[in-house]
């Protein structure tokens, strides 16, 4: 705690921003984001990296509250954004409610569906929840690009997402929209940590049977960790949806629950930033190698896949050995460190 900074009521001990440095870096970061199409001079690239930044944010904080506030293994990210993108897209090829209103319908049929196959975390634990979940994973796979059911999902071809924004500013408003979600994702998952739900969820994932005794709800818990966790998950899928029009299976694999877990522990399990910082850190890598790599060496195109997987394994074991909590830990001890050099020990 910054010296000298005390806290005079329980508003202000609650409060979301409660050292002046949180007030600061938000009032110097809202301006660049909110003018961010223009700092990037147009750059389509440069905006539709951002986009899938902000995107993966959400869907990660979904993941958060599964994983990093419960405890729960969940391995079916993919899966999840599947169901919320395609069922944006048949909500609005079949009914002519407005598009706001298909994406909220969206995203509540993600987390009814991960509430589903969530259930058996009632009884059972750990990896076996984890099959449980992989099982989704692989339906939903198999759903989306079975010829048998072309007609509905568009088998391998997918389905296209009639354009919601004007063509000529797409990628714009696609970039406000993802910000939109990924904020009140967000304040929504950090709300929810200091709640008596959020409690309940941190007691879970501590230690299920002491909060069993204790008298929480524990299957209750789980099951509104992932009907939360998907909702927002769901909410990812459709804003990909509307980013890129043009959903098919290929976009929905395993490869994103690897890619998602990756930055989730990267940014820092259980942290509401941890999401942001992964996201912001991986994405622009992943997209730095599929752009950079086949131009210096053409021959290596056809390995990007498990190059990807590899120098991914690398930066979540190294962060690991170094700073097991991830990479906002790390941050924190280096701040704290220079703020009590050259003192080798915390004021208090």
């Amino acid at each position: 705690m910054p010296c000298g900074e005390f806290k005079r009521s329980y508003f202000e001990l609650m409060g979301l921003l409660k050292w002046r440095t949180h007030k600061v870096a938000l009032v110097m970061s809202l301006p660049v984001l909110m003018a961010f199409p223009i700092l990037s001079g147009g750059n389509v690239y440069v905006l539709s990296v951002a986009t899938l930044i902000l995107i993966n944010a959400t869907a990660i904080q979904g993941l958060n509250v599964i994983l990093g506030l419960t405890g729960q293994i969940s391995l079916a990210q993919g899966a999840m954004m599947a169901i919320g993108a395609y069922s944006f897209a048949l909500i609005l090829k079949f009914s002519p409610v407005p598009w706001p209103v298909a994406m909220i319908f969206a995203a509540l049929v993600t987390a009814l569906v991960g509430m589903l196959f969530g259930s058996p975390a009632i009884r059972i634990k750990l990896f076996f929840v984890a099959i449980s979940t992989l099982a989704l994973q692989f339906f939903v796979e198999f759903l989306i690009s079975t010829p048998k059911y072309s007609d509905v999902f568009g088998g391998s071809h997918g389905i296209h997402i009639r354009g919601i924004f004007p063509t000529e500013h797409h990628s714009v408003y696609t970039f406000y929209l993802a910000l939109s979600v990924a904020a009140l994702a967000t304040l929504a998952v950090a709300n929810l940590a200091r709640s008596s739900v959020g409690r309940a969820m941190k007691a879970v994932r501590d230690n299920d049977v002491a909060a069993q005794i204790l008298g929480i709800d524990v299957p209750k818990a789980k099951l509104a960790a992932f009907g939360i966790g998907s909702f927002f998950i769901g909410l990812a899928g459709v804003v990909w949806g509307i980013w890129i029009t043009q959903i098919n299976p290929e976009q929905f694999t395993l490869d994103t629950t690897l890619d998602h877990y990756a930055m989730l522990i990267f940014g820092g399990l259980g942290r509401v930033w941890g999401p942001w910082v992964g996201a912001a850190i991986i994405v622009p890598l992943i997209e730095s190698l599929k752009l950079y790599l086949p131009a210096i060496y053409p021959a290596i195109g056809v390995y990007l896949a498990p190059l990807k997987l590899i120098i991914l394994s690398v930066i979540i074991i190294t962060l690991l050995a170094a700073e097991p909590r991830g990479a906002l830990e790390l941050m924190r001890k280096i701040k704290e460190y220079f703020r009590i050099w050259p003192y080798g020990y915390e004021r208090h």
